[in-house]
């Protein structure tokens, strides 16, 4: 009787060991994917340019551009629907929110840092307040963050949530 009340308890000690495991491997997967696609968004943001301002010697974004390619490419990546929530069986759950959005280009970089990006001045410290997101760019850089609820698969809490960001930038340009 010792054995087998031993033995029961071993095996229900092996089966929370592996979904504490399968829980841990799931939020790493999710982790990874959605930092995945919040850089090819914002790489497919920092695409969008201002032709005018281009012509003009003058890297603008074109921000509301930006921003839709950006909310594309992100839920194509993350298989969200156009409002940004998470289509059914799929890894993340929930709404999916752009928290920041930041553009530093040459129409703004001298009311922030005194010079431009053609000054010879070419790195500048990047600080956001709001997310605690600090960084040298080297360029004109979009910014974003995002919030996304983790998939949890054992714990019913669903108020843990992911901020993922990236800073897509032309350094040097």
């Amino acid at each position: 009787m010792k054995q087998i009340l031993f033995t029961c308890f071993m095996m229900v000690m092996c089966a929370l060991l592996w979904t504490w495991q399968i829980e841990g491997n799931t939020q790493n997967i999710a982790l990874e994917r959605a930092k995945n696609a919040v850089n090819r968004a914002a790489h497919g943001a920092s695409l969008q340019i201002d032709k005018l301002s281009l012509s003009n010697g003058k890297l603008v974004f074109d921000r509301t551009q930006a921003l839709n390619a950006f909310t594309d490419i992100l839920s194509k990546n993350m298989q969200l629907d156009s409002s940004l929530k998470a289509l059914p069986d799929t890894l993340f759950q929930g709404q999916v929110q752009i928290v920041y959005e930041d553009y530093v280009d040459d129409s703004n970089v001298v009311a922030r840092y005194g010079s431009g990006f053609d000054d010879g001045a070419k790195l500048y410290q990047y600080h956001s307040t709001d997310f605690n997101l600090e960084q040298l760019i080297y360029g004109p850089s979009v910014i974003y963050v995002i919030k996304v609820q983790k998939p949890l698969q054992i714990n019913s809490s669903t108020d843990q949530f992911y901020y993922v960001g990236s800073i897509y930038e032309y350094p040097s340009y």
